[in-house]
């Protein structure tokens, strides 16, 4: 019936002319129809052309659905290796960016490290400066300010054993202060009476008594409240 929207539109795809006309048709696609076979005349149609027709589509039928169903698991295949690919590819994609932001990470930490060890290193250089000034004005107060023969204040001869097993001594007024014996400590060899010795003062160290032991800590008793007069000896540890 050519009335009707999707015969009419079958017959425009066929490029039908005349009628009566019928066709056997296959769906080969979505957008693909295939003829297997047609017929019609003007008039009646031949029931026999027609029964040969059909039986002929029969035998051809299963070579076109086999062609088709081949067709169609072969669509299949591409689009799952294309899927594949695709994710292969979208993988690649994300080991590369993870693999750039590691190597961006560790880079970073390198940078920060170093820079963090380069600051360690000028912090350190610096207060090996400072201390270093200040070992030098200590020594300045001291050598300005030490007992000199004729000083009227009364003397203590003081003797410092060190770590390494050295020996070092001095003279000192009885009414010095224990930070007296800490400054002396800390520049003794610096001291131009104990050049050549090899004394190694840590950077870090304690005043105390040899015996009875007592640790010097309170900076502000003299060697007379001590009893290190008129000599003592003390141990730097």
């Amino acid at each position: 019936d050519i009335f009707r929207m999707e015969a009419h539109r079958i017959s425009q795809l066929l490029g039908v002319t005349s009628y009566p006309f019928f066709a056997v048709i296959l769906p080969a696609s979505v957008e693909e129809l295939r003829l297997i076979a047609s017929g019609g005349q003007r008039g009646s149609s031949d029931t026999t052309q027609v029964v040969q027709i059909l039986t002929q589509c029969l035998d051809e039928m299963e070579g076109h659905r086999a062609e088709m169903a081949s067709r169609a698991t072969q669509h299949q295949v591409d689009r799952m290796l294309r899927e594949e690919q695709d994710r292969e590819y979208h993988e690649a994609l994300e080991a590369d960016r993870l693999k750039a932001e590691k190597e961006a990470e560790e880079a970073r930490k390198r940078q920060e490290a170093e820079a963090n060890a380069q600051a360690a290193r000028e912090a350190e250089a610096a207060k090996a400066r400072d201390e270093e000034l200040r070992k030098e004005r200590l020594l300045e107060d001291f050598q300005a300010s030490r007992y000199k023969s004729g000083d009227p204040e009364p003397k203590s001869r003081i003797l410092m054993r060190l770590p390494g097993g050295q020996r070092v001594e001095s003279s000192f007024r009885q009414s010095d202060t224990i930070q007296v014996l800490h400054d002396w400590a800390t520049i003794c060899a610096k001291l131009p009476e104990n050049e050549g010795k090899n004394i190694d003062v840590p950077p870090r160290f304690q005043l105390q008594t040899s015996y009875p032991k007592r640790e010097l800590s309170d900076t502000s008793k003299t060697l007379k409240d001590l009893d290190l007069v008129p000599d003592g000896t003390i141990l730097l540890t």
